[in-house]
């Protein structure tokens, strides 16, 4: 899955308005996308950004529990889906499942706490780094699997935002022998995560480096030709 960082960045770090200048892109102790958003200038930033572009939800009885009073903002579809166009190369159907997960009430809402939750998983760019955010708010991605979607589709699309192929996660859940559906608990689904993640950083490590001596092997035999002639 393909991720614009620059809009991801100016969302996390600029409200939306791109301020960041040559020297700070340049700059070595520049903080990840990650470590910006858990500052607390990532979170105003994004703050900014929701209040500016999510849509008022004007009606107290509209939309997610959490989101009901008058002047109380939220994503609704018409918003989260160009953005999400935009942000990444995710298929037009997977966007609506991704909607519909994030969508904790099911009323046609997105909430701040969601939101935020979306762009860590979309800024976390390394292994260690999903990791880190599986580890803080694994218990908040689970909540929103209640009930039937607690089956492999719904699975599916977090592990498609963390960018584990979906062998592997297969894979990795046949071996745990973790259940689908709503006997699918909170330790089953942190640890299927967990292993996951480690095992596609090990094939895609194992395919690095079979790359990596494939290369010195031509190397080496074009070496030997050369030395022959």
């Amino acid at each position: 899955m393909r991720v614009e960082a620059g809009l991801l960045r100016t969302i996390i770090q600029s409200g939306g308005h791109d301020t960041t200048t040559e020297n700070d892109r340049k700059s070595v102790s520049q903080p990840t996308l990650l470590e910006a958003l858990f500052s607390q200038q990532g979170i105003n930033s994004v703050t900014k950004w929701f209040q500016t572009h999510a849509t008022v939800v004007s009606n107290p009885t509209a939309g997610p529990a959490s989101l009901r009073g008058a002047g109380v903002r939220a994503l609704l579809e018409s918003d989260f889906l160009p953005l999400m166009r935009r942000l990444t190369d995710l298929p037009e159907h997977e966007l609506f499942e991704l909607f519909d997960l994030l969508d904790k009430e099911c009323r046609g809402a997105i909430g701040r706490k969601e939101f935020i939750l979306l762009l860590a998983i979309l800024a976390s760019r390394n292994s260690n780094e999903r990791l880190q955010v599986l580890y803080m708010h694994g218990r908040d991605m689970y909540d929103l699997l209640a009930g039937s979607r607690r089956g492999w589709q719904a699975i599916r699309i977090w592990g498609l935002l963390f960018e584990i192929k979906d062998s592997v996660l297969w894979e990795s859940r046949v071996n745990l022998e973790v259940p689908l559906g709503p006997t699918l608990t909170f330790q089953d689904f942190q640890l299927l995560f967990f292993a996951a993640i480690r095992a596609d950083t090990s094939s895609q490590e194992v395919s690095t480096n079979g790359g990596k001596k494939k290369a010195k092997r031509k190397d080496k035999d074009a070496s030997n030709m050369c030395a022959v002639q």
